[in-house]
């Protein structure tokens, strides 16, 4: 979903539209999606779930805000 909201956000630069939100939507994504692999890596799966399920959400909510 992430990588989807990159594409997405590149294709609306390209049209000239407003990307703001949804570049600050995909921030907090990312920040989720590192998140999710610190607790992974820490073996902190309930955590690392939490995050990705977030993660997930957040990029999707930065496609959608375009």
């Amino acid at each position: 979903a992430i990588d989807d909201a990159y594409e997405e956000i590149d294709d609306a630069r390209d049209d000239d539209e407003d990307t703001d939100e949804a570049e600050d939507l995909l921030e907090e994504a990312q920040e989720a999606y590192d998140d999710a692999v610190e607790a992974f890596d820490d073996r902190d799966y309930d955590d690392a779930i939490e995050y990705a399920e977030e993660a997930e959400e957040l990029a999707n909510d930065a496609i959608d805000a375009l």
